[in-house]
């Protein structure tokens, strides 16, 4: 039996810290970052669930808010 991933709380997202300029929101050369738009952080799939926004009942997973 499936139910909601307790991660993503069935969104299949999680919010992560942006690669691109390491949650700073600025590029190197101090203009805002075009990969996240200068917030630093982005969705991406959920690692728990894959990005379904389900686990199987007796899955283990991982509580806490932001993965990066």
């Amino acid at each position: 039996m499936k139910k909601k991933c307790p991660t993503c709380k069935g969104s299949g997202q999680v919010l992560g810290k942006c690669a691109m300029c390491n949650g700073t929101g600025k590029s190197n050369t101090g203009n805002v970052c075009q990969s996240c738009g200068g917030t630093g952080k982005f969705y991406k799939f959920c690692s728990t669930c894959g990005g379904t926004g389900e686990i199987e009942e007796d899955t283990e997973h991982w509580t806490g808010e932001m993965e990066s």
